[in-house]
């Protein structure tokens, strides 16, 4: 979506001053946004169109689909920024996989579409107290390509430091008939992609194993014993990022 500078100005300034007003009046975690609706925010929906529904292309609500296409159904609280890294406010938060977009609830619990050319990073909290973090979604830096495109979509970093993991997660929604082919079923599918970061460099990785994931760590090689001892797995998710916090560990251990 693209805006002109001095829409994108009066946005931010309109963001600014309504937290401003959020922090006197609601400091604690569980606050909101402002209604923006006018301004670019629209109203989060819960269906999609599906070609085959019917006659033809016809809206599919989500209810309708096994499934979910979030990454949590329940919203979650989450610290919401600006490209600029300015903390625009907090809200109750949903990350919708099928349209990559975050949905939040504001003072009347409606539930709205942050714009993404003013959020480009949400930090989710494990709970109201906000000093935690469960985990971050951010608009893909440039340097994120998927084959050979750039990637302009949010992406989840597992792990904090010079060395990260990062996933993009996609979902779309499949179709099969019924046992007895009076009905069709629909269903929601996920494409998995992951990318491992070091400072400036991105690099999607194809693979998820040892040699695909090391290939990218510098002077891996110093790390086997600790890695063997620890039988980190690298097919697991989890165990990726257990090296790479401890990999993170040493290199400021020394500097």
């Amino acid at each position: 979506m693209q805006v002109n500078k001095e829409t994108l100005v009066v946005l931010c300034c309109l963001l600014f001053y309504s937290i401003q007003d959020y922090a006197q009046g609601n400091p604690a975690g569980g606050g909101y946004l402002p209604d923006l609706t006018g301004a670019k925010f629209t109203l989060a929906v819960h269906e999609i169109n599906f070609e085959g529904v019917g006659s033809g292309g016809q809206r599919l609500n989500y209810d309708q689909i096994k499934g979910s296409p979030f990454w949590k159904d329940e919203f979650s609280i989450a610290s919401l920024y600006s490209y600029d890294n300015l903390m625009l406010g907090k809200a109750r938060v949903k990350m919708n996989f099928l349209t990559n977009e975050i949905y939040y609830l504001d003072k009347e619990n409606r539930e709205l579409v942050a714009p993404r050319e003013i959020v480009s990073k949400v930090v989710i909290h494990p709970s109201s107290d906000t000093s935690k973090k469960l985990t971050v979604f951010r608009i893909s830096p440039a340097e994120i390509f998927l084959n050979d495109k750039p990637v302009n979509e949010y992406v989840q970093e597992l792990n904090d430091g010079d060395l990260k993991l990062m996933k993009l997660t996609r979902r779309k929604v499949g179709s099969a008939d019924s046992l007895f082919g009076t009905m069709k079923r629909y269903f929601f599918t996920t494409d998995e992609y992951y990318f491992v970061s070091y400072k400036r460099s991105i690099n999607h990785v194809k693979k998820m194993s040892r040699e695909s994931i090391l290939a990218y760590v510098p002077a891996s090689s110093g790390y086997d014993k600790w890695i063997s001892d620890n039988k980190i797995n690298f097919k697991k998710e989890d165990d990726i990022v257990r090296f790479f916090n401890y990999y993170n560990q040493q290199q400021a251990i020394a500097r």
